[in-house]
């Protein structure tokens, strides 16, 4: 997959630069713990996790659960995770030599999340101020949430790039299926949420074990 014509990345940002689930998995707990559900483990949290906070509350409530309950333990995480974002999130170890070694290449740095975009670009300026991202982009109102591929494709239309020269990184089902349906080439991550497996069975072109061995592809 060696290719020097790679000149963007578009990177995920929970599980792929950074490890934030035992923050997210604390807080959902502590959401549905408030109405008398049972908790998860954090490890349960890497499959309930990828696809915005609606999906994950109702994944980590009972079946059954109705839409009133499911909105109040959704208001509530939001409430938990906005005040303890930070408490145990860190970046994986290797990011911030990759990104360092990428701005030194003059590789274009870009983010697409599903968080909400004003939490996503807030935890980025805490995490990420010492490098240069040319888009940070979360969740908004007028696209779809991923792996629906319409944010993606308006962020390399707005680049002065074409899809064949973007990079997709990501560590789940739902980044793989997004780069597929941008067509973008798709590397996953194995340190972030989900098996090599998984990310392989749904479309990821490579699959890769440590941060720098990102930079074999330019």
């Amino acid at each position: 997959m060696k290719d020097n014509n790679f000149k963007a990345i578009l990177f995920d940002l929970d599980g792929t630069l950074l490890d934030s689930l035992d923050d997210l998995s604390e807080c959902a707990n502590s959401a549905i713990a408030s109405k008398g559900f049972p908790i998860h483990t954090t490890a349960d949290y890497k499959v309930f996790v990828g696809d915005g906070v609606q999906a994950l509350i109702k994944r980590a409530c009972p079946e059954g659960t109705d839409q009133h309950t499911l909105d109040e333990c959704i208001a509530l995480m939001k409430n938990f995770y906005s005040e303890n974002w930070s408490k145990h999130s860190t970046l994986y170890p290797g990011i911030a030599d990759l990104l360092t070694r990428c701005s030194e290449l003059k590789i274009s740095l870009n983010i697409l999340s599903n968080k909400p975009d004003s939490f996503c670009k807030k935890i980025a300026e805490h995490y990420l101020a010492d490098w240069k991202f040319d888009l940070i982009r979360g969740a908004l109102d007028e696209f779809p949430l991923k792996p629906d591929p319409s944010s993606a494709i308006n962020i390399i239309k707005k680049s002065n790039f074409s899809a064949n020269e973007w990079i997709y990184l990501g560590d789940t089902d739902t980044d793989m299926q997004t780069a597929s349906n941008a067509n973008l080439k798709a590397v996953g991550v194995s340190w972030g949420f989900r098996s090599s497996e998984e990310l392989l069975q749904n479309g990821a072109n490579l699959v890769i074990n440590s941060p720098l061995e990102l930079l074999d592809l330019f």
